[in-house]
């Protein structure tokens, strides 16, 4: 888990400074979770080295672009 990247106030979409830094990509490192509390989570899929992007796809999660 990497940490929260944004939530939902007053039905509109407030990324943190994590959720800055994703970028897009079809085979990304990392995937989102929204929980119950209409926040998003960033957590990892494949390893990711230094100096790597944090990558999703955003197809996945139309919302959060």
């Amino acid at each position: 888990m990497l940490g929260m990247v944004a939530e939902i106030i007053d039905n509109e979409l407030m990324k943190d400074e994590l959720g800055s830094f994703l970028n897009h990509s079809p085979n990304g490192n990392c995937e989102l979770l929204e929980d119950f509390d209409k926040k998003y989570w960033c957590y990892t899929i494949k390893d990711i080295d230094i100096g790597d992007e944090i990558c999703i796809d955003y197809r996945d999660v139309s919302r959060f672009t």
